[in-house]
């Protein structure tokens, strides 16, 4: 989850290195960059991100701990259990 987000964010911030510590913002990333990055973050991972994850999660350490958790969520989401 870390490296495929540190590929959007070089891409989304035109940067070719980051570290999993650095945030977002202090990067030079903004509000149109943000949600450039949520429609990344997606399509790649398949999930609804909130624009305030951004905010809340501003490194790729911390958002990949909350992408590896929506997707769980989803996961579970998308089970169903058959009775017969």
């Amino acid at each position: 989850t870390q490296k495929t987000l540190a590929t959007i964010w070089q891409s989304t911030l035109d940067t070719p290195e980051i570290s999993i510590k650095d945030n977002f913002f202090e990067l030079g990333g903004h509000s149109i960059m943000a949600m450039q990055l949520i429609n990344q973050v997606q399509r790649d991972f398949d999930i609804s991100l909130p624009l305030e994850k951004v905010f809340l999660a501003p490194n790729i350490e911390e958002m990949a701990a909350l992408i590896d958790e929506l997707r769980a969520q989803t996961s579970a989401e998308k089970t169903v259990t058959l009775r017969i």
